[in-house]
């Protein structure tokens, strides 16, 4: 029987137990779905451990399985919130899964690689605005002119009449406020490290004079 094609059979079959539907499933998803939790928690026996215990699940619940085709965003969501819980238990990421980030996150599947690191992305410069935007002015502007417009200390002193030092003082006390305001999110973007090289590296490193 061709599964491809109509995903209701396949949900029917999946829960009848039908030998073929579990093996077209296992055969389509298995390494897409482990390499996706492997992204999660850079740990590959983890990642295939709760990758197998998701479809022995499904075959011990098969007759109670609660899932509306399509299939993929399903088994996604599953393996997602899997990862999750393997965090909390690890203490990695007790911060962030209170977060409303995980909850837009979980409810939009990604299905790609690319698609998972421009959601991600886009959610981490929707917070790190934020917290921009709620800096005392002095701290904001100087902050902005450094690491968005990428101006040296020396430039910014010069166009408010102050020393770089100050410039400096004023950069340190703002990377401590967003620091203290965007641990949760800090604490994310490291466990599921993809493509947030500079902004991991702006809040670990000294101040450059």
């Amino acid at each position: 029987m061709d599964f491809h094609d109509n995903e209701y059979i396949l949900a029917d079959s999946l829960r009848e137990g039908d030998k073929k539907a579990y093996e077209y499933v296992f055969d389509t998803y298995y390494t897409s779905l482990v390499d996706y939790a492997w992204r999660i928690l850079h740990d590959e026996e983890a990642a295939e451990d709760i990758v197998q215990s998701l479809f022995m699940k499904i075959y011990e619940e098969r007759e109670t399985l609660t899932f509306s085709p399509p299939l993929k965003p399903y088994l996604f969501s599953s393996v997602y919130k899997r990862c999750l819980n393997e965090l909390r238990h690890k203490k990695i990421v007790d911060a962030f899964v209170d977060k409303s980030i995980i909850d837009f996150y979980s409810r939009q599947v990604i299905q790609t690689p690319d698609e998972e690191i421009n959601m991600r992305m886009k959610e981490v410069k929707k917070y790190l605005d934020e917290a921009v935007e709620a800096l005392p002015t002095k701290c904001r502007d100087i902050y902005r002119l450094k690491y968005e417009q990428g101006l040296s200390n020396a430039e910014i002193a010069e166009m408010y009449a102050i020393s770089p030092k100050t410039v400096e003082a004023q950069t340190t006390k703002a990377l401590s406020r967003l620091r203290k305001d965007l641990e949760w999110l800090l604490f994310a973007i490291t466990a599921l490290n993809a493509g947030y090289d500079d902004i991991i590296s702006r809040f670990a490193m000294q101040v450059p004079a």
